[in-house]
């Protein structure tokens, strides 16, 4: 969060903290999973960004079952805006959405496919592209610009309705691909340092552990270098979440 701090100064301001938080798993579609439907990994079955990520299995049983479907059920406007499953194909809005913009497949910023309210859009890697004052190209500011137009929309015409607005960013996500604008923040930022960074050889750890070295030169430059980029690509989140609010 220090890299964000128009987030981090509404959080501390605005905001509630948990101390602890957990989640179940640290894999993307799992984790995605658990949080539509509350449940545990081990209940959806989703185990991989493979295995039944929006496949047959997860339509049939689970996805009727989201948060969405029931804040709709209680007289909600509901809206969902950004990356949904990893092997989500677009061809349908799941169940619970009145306001839909999903990624197809997994995370870009450029060059990618959603599918808006029913509708597969494909878009490019022109920054500058606009159409009816939105950014069209570049996923991060695509998902703000949605969600700005769906809060302006429902204040001036459901204000008395209540809302469930999921924005879901990629960001940071890999590919690491900064807005311009921030493609040269950070050069002098490395990766997180601790005690047990870079630490080798591991002989009382797991047997992968046991049998991976220390990085060379090379791969640490590497990482420093997705480090900064996915910094960078926080930028675009911060200055959103900012324009939300």
């Amino acid at each position: 969060m220090t890299f964000m701090p128009k987030v981090l100064r509404l959080m501390r301001e605005k905001g509630t903290e948990f101390k602890g938080g957990f989640v179940s798993t640290p894999i993307c579609c799992p984790s995605r999973s658990s949080i539509l439907t509350g449940m545990y990994v081990h209940n959806h079955n989703v185990h991989t960004n493979n295995h039944n990520c929006s496949g047959e299995e997860w339509r049939k049983d689970h996805e009727h079952r989201s948060i969405g479907v029931y804040m709709q059920e209680a007289g909600y406007r509901t809206a969902y805006l950004g990356k949904y499953l990893n092997e989500y194909e677009g061809d349908y809005v799941p169940p619970g959405w009145e306001y839909w913009l999903g990624l197809v497949k997994n995370s870009k910023f450029y060059n990618y496919t959603v599918n808006f309210n029913g509708k597969r859009l494909k878009y490019g890697a022109d920054y500058e592209k606009m159409m009816f004052n939105i950014i069209q190209d570049y996923f991060t500011d695509l998902v703000t610009n949605h969600s700005v137009k769906f809060l302006e929309d429902h204040f001036l015409n459901y204000n008395d309705v209540p809302f469930l607005l999921v924005i879901s960013y990629p960001a940071p996500h890999g590919p690491e691909d900064p807005a311009p604008q921030y493609s040269d923040l950070f050069e002098d930022i490395d990766s997180h340092r601790t005690e047990s960074w870079n630490y080798a050889p591991n002989p009382d750890k797991q047997w992968l552990l046991q049998r991976t070295g220390k990085m060379e030169p090379v791969h640490v430059a590497f990482t420093d270098l997705l480090h900064r980029r996915r910094m960078q690509t926080l930028q675009s989140v911060d200055e959103g979440v900012h324009q939300k609010t």
